[in-house]
């Protein structure tokens, strides 16, 4: 009897085990209902829902490189800091995971496309058009076509976002906007230069924007620094008889800026600290996404069938040099490394110039490395290659 009593002990408390448990998982489904009730018109905690609690419990999908592809033209590739990788073309933008599943396509009738990709969203807008979209591979936030012609935009991982454009009664308008997509963190206008380019900091206080305009018959362009606590700008510089081609802040603090004419290093307040003229040598390709360098490649290749190619650090000194004996087609770069794509393959260089490997892959509309591997795409298909 003492045994049949412990048996029905255990199956008594195992009823009252399952049913707290049951109670338990009602109470939290309770919850999450009356969560999703009370804030359904709450634009941060659907996305929240939609980016990160939906997003993850989704099973992961299955695909790997190569993927079939075809396109005639591909605008830009471009690596999150998660891995995932951006496609654009003429008619998409897609997003692939680092294995090759394809996790969302935003389709776009742009005539010029130019995509910023972070880790969370991607703002997509077409240059000289009207058309902008932002959206992440879980949802779309923004499908709309403004008033005025976007000049340039930019995204940071934070979601913070700025657009440089026409106006009504002025030649151009730069609006930083909060990740909320309503709060307005910054404004700025000009009567009579117009914005060709904007980078944010990271740090999400500060922004460069390029202007350029006709001045005295010849053609000037501008860097303006600004610091979102100002509204005037921190500083103004004049290039005269100059096109600013490039903008980037360094890890170091310092702002690398390329021309058509030269390679300018300034402090984070408008102080020079180096300049890099290249007189009679024409600029050919450059690369300023490095974190602590910059790439250019000068000369006519025409003349002496050779590319000069020179890496200057984020203090302007040399840091390396050298040269390929072959047409370059693009160049591109990761943290640590120059990529030079030539008929022959994709070069690996060091920073200081040295050497590292080839990659003989031809044929290809454009690539992006990463890590240990380079992302391509062809007229066909979306390969990785590996990296030795």
């Amino acid at each position: 009897m003492g045994k049949l009593t412990d048996i029905e002990q255990l199956r008594r408390r195992r009823k009252r085990i399952n049913f707290i448990k049951s109670v338990v998982v009602l109470t939290l489904l309770f919850v999450i209902v009356l969560m999703v009730l009370y804030f359904k018109n709450s634009r941060e905690f659907g996305e929240f829902l939609g980016e990160n609690l939906f997003h993850f419990a989704a099973p992961e999908q299955q695909g790997s490189f190569p993927v079939s592809y075809n396109t005639k033209a591909s605008y830009q590739m471009t690596l999150a800091e998660n891995g995932n990788l951006g496609v654009l073309d003429q008619n998409s933008f897609r997003i692939y995971n680092q294995n090759g599943a394809l996790l969302h396509t935003q389709n776009h009738q742009y005539v010029t496309p130019r995509g910023v990709m972070t880790s969370s969203q991607v703002l997509l807008y077409d240059m000289g058009g009207k058309g902008l979209q932002l959206f992440s591979s879980a949802q779309e936030y923004l499908n709309v076509s403004l008033d005025y012609p976007i000049y340039s935009a930019d995204l940071l991982s934070s979601g913070i976002y700025a657009l440089a454009g026409g106006a009504a009664q002025d030649a151009s308008q730069i609006t930083v906007t909060d990740r909320d997509r309503e709060t307005v963190l910054f404004r700025w206008l000009s009567t009579d230069k117009y914005v060709s380019a904007i980078r944010l900091n990271e740090n999400g206080r500060e922004m460069l924007a390029a202007t350029v305009e006709a001045e005295n018959g010849s053609l000037t362009s501008r860097l303006y620094l600004f610091r979102f606590s100002q509204q005037e700008e921190v500083a103004q510089i004049p290039f005269e008889d100059q096109l600013i081609l490039s903008m980037e802040y360094k890890d170091n603090g310092s702002i690398a800026v390329v021309t058509d004419k030269g390679l300018w290093i300034y402090s984070s307040s408008g102080k020079l600290l180096s300049q890099e003229d290249f007189g009679n040598e024409p600029l050919n390709f450059f690369d300023n996404s490095l974190p602590r360098h910059t790439a250019v490649v000068l000369g006519q290749y025409s003349d002496n069938r050779k590319n000069r190619i020179l890496i200057y650090s984020s203090r302007g000194t040399l840091s390396g040099e050298c040269s390929v004996e072959d047409r370059i087609q693009r160049v591109r770069s990761d943290q640590n490394c120059l990529y030079i794509q030539t008929q022959k393959g994709i070069y690996q260089f060091s920073t200081d110039g040295q050497l590292r490997q080839l990659v003989s892959i031809t044929n290809i509309l454009d690539f992006i490395p990463s890590e240990d591997c380079l992302f391509y795409v062809t007229s066909r298909e979306i390969g990785r290659c590996a990296l030795d």
